[in-house]
């Protein structure tokens, strides 16, 4: 007998949904609405959950000038998908919420572990430029 692969289910068509409403809302300028739609999306335990916990990371830090908030996102990202397919941007992303508190150690500590970890990244000359800034 052929196996089909079940369809989509109920939960996560709410999921895409709420994922797709963040979007719609951001674009729409309507920041805290998008921000209260990816973090019910980043509830739940799927791929698009990562997707919308780093959306709501990155929207903390640029859109709400929140950089300790986006750091605990991305701090939750990174406990939730350590080896996600995001890793390295929630990595990055963390170092530039560290520089931006002025945290230059931590900055630092996160610079060295994205480099030990990414060496051959395509955001590996990026962080190297943040990490020299940093002095030693």
């Amino acid at each position: 007998p052929v196996q089909v692969a079940p369809g989509p289910t109920a939960a996560t068509a709410v999921l895409v949904d709420r994922y797709a409403q963040a979007r719609e809302q951001l674009v729409a300028g309507q920041v805290d609405e998008a921000a209260r739609l990816f973090e019910r999306a980043a509830a739940a335990d799927s791929a698009r959950a990562q997707s919308a916990l780093y959306e709501l990371g990155r929207l903390r830090q640029s859109r709400q000038h929140d950089a300790a908030g986006a750091l605990a996102v991305f701090a939750e990202s990174q406990r939730r998908w350590p080896d996600g397919v995001l890793a390295q941007e929630v990595a990055l992303s963390a170092l530039e919420a560290h520089l931006a508190l002025d945290h230059r150690d931590a900055a630092r500590a996160q610079a060295d572990a994205f480099l030990a970890r990414w060496p051959q990244s395509e955001r590996a000359a990026e962080v190297r430029a943040l990490r020299e800034k940093l002095g030693p």
